[in-house]
């Protein structure tokens, strides 16, 4: 294992069992096979090895002891269960109970896990339920609703449970819960530990699938309840204090240990407990608890994609703001952790985000003077070794050595964006199928949750899947709630809601992995010549004039597994397509989309936006607009602005104002006390002309440009990563406009890594005595690397980083750079979270 740093950040390793993974050759969208991998391997081992021990009995059996898993939130939840426990590109829908499987997706409550999982694990829990995030309109829209406020909804909990179907009664919450002793028991009739039925075994039949809610009796003991919370969201603490609280089983130190029946609660912090986190639990009394134990779970990095890499840390106000904030901490902790991997990166460019850069190549310095000192004090073990017992075992003196890569990797650069210096992309919409869908439904961590019947509709069941349902409707649970049955008749004021399923939406599904980055005008009729290519190739083998010999049906038949998941796939794409276009060609759309390029051009639209918010346009999108008109024209009229804030506190409420503080204080929204505003003088509109950021002839269906992401608009950061190919010698004018609009400020930065590793003051002062605007381009260092490599002329690798946050049109911008043959790098994505305009606004409350 390689040495920890002086954080005590686990490095990732080589382990037996990563023998077993088979890596894919290196590709444009796969460069480094074996980043995705080790990463994928480390979370999965990390998390497994904490479910499977006992927090007070280590050396218990993970079969002889159940638990209940809680979660902050359903988004963690998500990210957990489906990306680190279960590789969802390699995950298949076989079911040997069923004849026929007509779906690749599961219900919502429904979660993988590994066997050895199967029979402690009981059941999920969230512990807070947030707001939707989904920005879309008309009939589809989700957030029409003004009442929406950017708080978390502390609502009643839910549980899943894979048993069998259970019954609810009619009690009342409030009278359920006086009734509770441990509201943390699983529900009745779930059998005993290790019964088949209790696992989330993925090849069960849905019926086994039940909700368990608070009207419920609980009558079965759950040994140990663990808690997965994020440190940076206080109230997945709070909620958890009062969880444990409400079982009414916490012992101090002092009392008697509860009794081997008593309940043992864990609450575990990814990727690590903060300073804040830690007073809070003294301060309540719960880190003296006798039956509570606490720690930190180091899971930096999530490979969401081959290569897209996040961290999945949320953007708030804290974050942007506070320098060092723990989210740059964080960023440079997994930057080394990619290094483990890769080797040392050779040259490091930075724009606005010093503090990554510095952070990171000081916790480089520290890593290797720790090895240094492990080396010497085993080199000093091995001279004091008697020779006697050395010959006994050859082995002993070597035992403990940890071996430092210091290979420095001259093919793997890295550039470093601080989101800061482009806030205009993420206000304006995306056109891509994938960001789109974002738009439109939400994409949480490669999967999307939506009612069934938006992918499975009625028309598209079969007869026997019609008849099955009809004939459940007769049976005694027809009064649950909770049922999947939307048809059932439910108790008068309950509320029954559509079916919920998860689809995942990532390169695995290989049809999605062509589409996600095509522009809306093509997407369509791309997936219409897919269902007609499948149409033609079952019909060339069916048609009764021609004759098939044995060869050719034996052909046939090995390929009716890919025709029916090539069919499904396509089945689902078609659905969220006609969803797609729904949206997009309703007038509130268009109209939405000419407001942005205006005001990306430099002008203004306060008339438009004055009326939005007197139509009760959905809050969140409104504040997106708002957000771009001040961004792109330098701030916005005093009177003008005063009134905004008036409308908006009048129809939408008081709970707005903070948000609207919060963008003034971070500079998205600012208000220009003057009497004349000249918008031509504004840094962005500077900035647009001298990166040619709109293109407005682009060709959307055989693109040349990334502009076509957005129909014209190219992302001011990927125009910034193909400036740094040609150089920033006559772009330096362009880089001060755009330090010097940004809230966060900062400067250019190249620095080269050496070994032994120097912290970013002594680089600066060794290699850059001269400006970094004269030092060679990154295309040039490219092509000086492909003209060493020889034959094959392999193209290096460019790691960028976005610190903040990336949108799914950047990253479809960035895709298409990586695979041009004019472009000199492969692209590997790192960022702190995947975002859109709204869903960053939202997070600022």
């Amino acid at each position: 294992m390689s040495p920890t740093n002086r954080n005590n950040t686990p490095s990732i390793t080589t382990t037996a069992s990563e023998a077993t993974v088979i890596l894919p050759p290196p590709s444009a969208l796969n460069p480094i096979p074996s980043l995705s991998a080790a990463f994928r391997l480390d979370n999965y081992e990390q998390l497994v090895e904490v479910l499977c021990q006992h927090p007070q009995r280590p050396t218990q059996s993970v079969h002889d002891f159940r638990q209940l898993l809680v979660f902050g939130d359903a988004s963690f939840r998500t990210l957990l269960l489906r990306q680190v426990l279960s590789d969802p590109h390699t995950r298949t829908f076989s079911n040997p109970k069923k004849k026929k499987l007509n779906k690749n997706w599961d219900t919502a409550n429904i979660f993988p896990l590994p066997k050895v999982l199967q029979s402690n694990v009981v059941g999920t829990k969230v512990l807070l339920l947030q707001t939707d995030t989904t920005t879309s309109f008309g009939n589809n829209n989700n957030n029409n609703n003004i009442n929406n406020t950017p708080r978390t909804t502390k609502v009643g909990l839910e549980i899943e449970f894979r048993q069998h179907h259970h019954t609810t009664n009619d009690k009342s919450i409030s009278a359920a819960m006086s009734n509770l002793k441990n509201p943390f028991a699983a529900a009745s009739g779930g059998g005993g530990g290790g019964n088949k039925n209790n696992s989330y075994d993925e090849n069960q039949d849905e019926s086994s699938d039940i909700y368990w809610s608070l009207q419920e009796s609980t009558s079965e003991h759950v040994d140990v309840v663990t808690y997965f919370l994020r440190p940076w969201d206080m109230d997945h603490t709070m909620a958890a204090i009062r969880r444990i609280a409400l079982a009414g089983s916490t012992t101090s130190n002092t009392s008697s240990s509860g009794g081997s029946n008593a309940v043992h609660h864990r609450l575990v912090y990814i990727p690590q407990i903060t300073a804040m986190v830690s007073q809070v639990l003294q301060d309540t009394g719960l880190a003296a608890a006798k039956n509570v134990s606490i720690r930190s779970l180091q899971l930096d990095v999530f490979p969401i994609e081959s290569d897209l890499f996040s961290l999945e840390y949320p953007s708030n106000i804290d974050s942007l703001l506070e320098t060092p904030s723990a989210m740059i901490q964080t960023t440079a902790r997994a930057l080394l952790k990619v290094q483990d991997v890769t080797g040392t990166i050779a040259r490091i460019q930075s724009l606005g985000a010093e503090d990554v850069v510095a952070q990171l190549l000081n916790m480089t310095v520290d890593e290797s003077v720790l090895a240094g000192r492990n080396k010497n004090n085993t080199s000093n073990q091995e001279n004091n070794v008697d020779w006697e017992e050395d010959e006994d075992n050859p082995q002993q003196g070597n035992a403990n050595v940890h071996a430092t890569d210091n290979t420095i990797n001259t093919n793997l650069v890295m550039m470093v964006l601080d989101r800061q210096l482009d806030m205009v992309t993420p206000m304006v919409t995306p056109l891509t199928y994938e960001g789109l869908l974002d738009h439109v439904v939400g994409i949480q961590h490669g999967f999307v949750h939506l009612d069934e019947q938006i992918i499975h509709p009625l028309e598209d069941q079969d007869e026997a899947e019609r008849q099955a349902k009809n004939n459940n409707r007769g049976k005694d649970d027809r009064t649950n709630p909770f049922d999947d049955d939307t048809t059932t008749t439910a108790p008068e004021g309950v509320l029954v809601v559509p079916k919920r399923v998860t689809l995942g939406v990532h390169a695995g599904d290989t049809l999605y992995a062509e589409v996600r980055d095509q522009h809306v005008e093509k997407f369509g009729s791309f997936l219409q010549n897919q269902a007609l290519a499948l149409k033609e190739s079952h019909s060339n083998f069916t048609s009764k004039g021609t004759k098939k010999d044995l060869h050719e049906i034996h052909q046939f038949v090995k390929q009716i597994p890919i025709f029916t998941q090539s069919l499904r796939s396509l089945t689902n794409h078609i659905h969220l397509a006609e969803l797609i276009k729904a949206t997009t060609e309703e007038v509130v759309f268009r109209e939405q989309w000419n407001t942005e390029r205006a005001m990306i051009e430099g002008e203004t639209c306060y008339d438009i936006l004055e009326e939005l918010v007197f139509s009760s346009y959905p809050p969140y999108q409104l504040l997106r607009l708002l957000c771009l008109q001040s961004l792109t024209s330098g701030g916005i009229k005093a009177n003008r602005y005063d009134a905004f804030r008036q409308y908006i506190v009048q129809v939408y409420g008081y709970q707005f104002l903070p948000v609207l503080h919060d963008l003034e204080k971070l500079g998205w929204i600012k208000r220009k006390d003057t009497l004349f505003l000249d918008s031509a003088r504004s840094p962005f509109q500077s900035i647009r002309r001298n990166l040619i950021l709109i293109h407005a002839e682009v060709d959307t269906v055989e693109p040349d440009d990334v502009s076509y992401v957005s129909s014209g608009y190219a992302p001011l950061s990927v125009r910034l990563v193909q400036s740094a190919m040609q150089g920033w010698g006559d772009k330096k004018d362009a880089l001060q406009e755009l330090f010097s609009g940004s809230t966060g400020g900062g400067r250019l930065l190249d620095v080269e890594q050496t070994h032994p590793p120097q912290d970013l003051s002594t680089a600066l002062k060794q290699q850059q005595p001269q400006s970094p605007f004269k030092k060679n381009s990154l295309g040039e260092y490219a092509k000086q690397k492909m003209a060493a490599s020889g034959v094959g002329r392999k193209k290096p690798t460019l790691i960028v980083v976005y610190v903040g946050g990336i949108t799914y049109m950047e990253i479809a911008a960035l895709r298409f750079l990586s695979k041009r043959d004019t472009f000199p790098y492969h692209i590997i994505i790192v960022t702190t979270q995947v975002l859109n305009g709204s869903k960053i606004i939202q997070q600022l409350g």
